[in-house]
């Protein structure tokens, strides 16, 4: 599974965050790549691309790192608070999960915002820095 399914699974199961995001074709106003369709409604959350991974070994111990950026979209005069809510919302289901993490076992997760996202008119936006560090083989196991 990818990261970007994997954090589209964690997220749209959520009943809460479900609530924040108008319904679209079934299900929240969740999203794993952009553009996104034309209809969809406003606000959305758009899960992006993973960052590029970086290897950290550690003594026998191989970790990596990988990013992904969460970002909100509403109208420009919406309220701060629609493009808030959905990744506060993300963030507690995200930090302190026992999450599967493509790849690797977890090692560690952690959430940045939300932040204020550059936009451009008509449009509202602020992200959520997701990261992770995990480790690239079993626990235990040795490096090539």
């Amino acid at each position: 599974m990818s990261l970007s399914a994997a954090l589209y699974e964690r997220l749209s199961g959520d009943a809460e965050l479900a609530a924040l995001l108008p319904a679209f074709h079934g299900g929240a106003a969740l999203f794993t790549a952009l553009p996104v369709p034309a209809t969809a409604p406003l606000p959305l959350l758009v899960i992006g691309r993973p960052e590029q991974e970086t290897n950290l070994d550690v003594q026998d111990v191989r970790l990596a790192r990988l990013g992904v950026v969460l970002t909100a979209y509403a109208r420009q005069e919406a309220p701060a608070e629609e493009v808030d809510a959905p990744l506060r919302r993300a963030r507690r289901l995200l930090e302190g999960a026992d999450f599967a993490w493509p790849g690797g076992e977890l090692a560690a997760l952690t959430c940045r915002g939300p932040l204020a996202a550059p936009a451009e008119r008509p449009w509202r936006a602020a992200r959520l820095e997701v990261e992770g560090l995990y480790f690239t083989q079993p626990e235990g196991g040795s490096t090539p």
